[in-house]
């Protein structure tokens, strides 16, 4: 257990949220302009991927934010992994809060 780097694997996590959050983006608004184009040929199976890849973005960033709790708590030298990591899910967060209570 000492020799586990949780900012590493919290900022490796973080990127993964990224990428897959921006998967799922696409996939959303792809399923919209086909079914506004009138293309429902594929719009069920690209909405069960978007879904697909939301809740693994949401995963992943419950991973991250539980092992940037684990660094704190080890207390890790704190570099640009940690930071980073932090900061993109305080931005997610606030962005989320904003959305949901507006």
């Amino acid at each position: 257990m000492k020799n586990i780097n949780f900012k590493k694997l919290a900022f490796r996590f973080t990127i993964l949220f990224i990428v897959t959050s921006i998967i799922a983006l696409y996939m959303s608004v792809s399923s919209i302009s086909k079914e506004y184009y009138g293309d429902r040929i594929s719009d069920d199976f690209l909405w069960f991927k978007s879904v697909f890849f939301a809740i693994l973005a949401i995963i992943f960033l419950l991973l991250s934010i539980t092992f940037i709790i684990n660094s704190s708590i080890k207390k890790e030298k704190r570099n640009y992994q940690y930071w980073v990591s932090t900061i993109v899910i305080f931005l997610f967060l606030t962005f989320f809060l904003t959305v949901v209570l507006i």
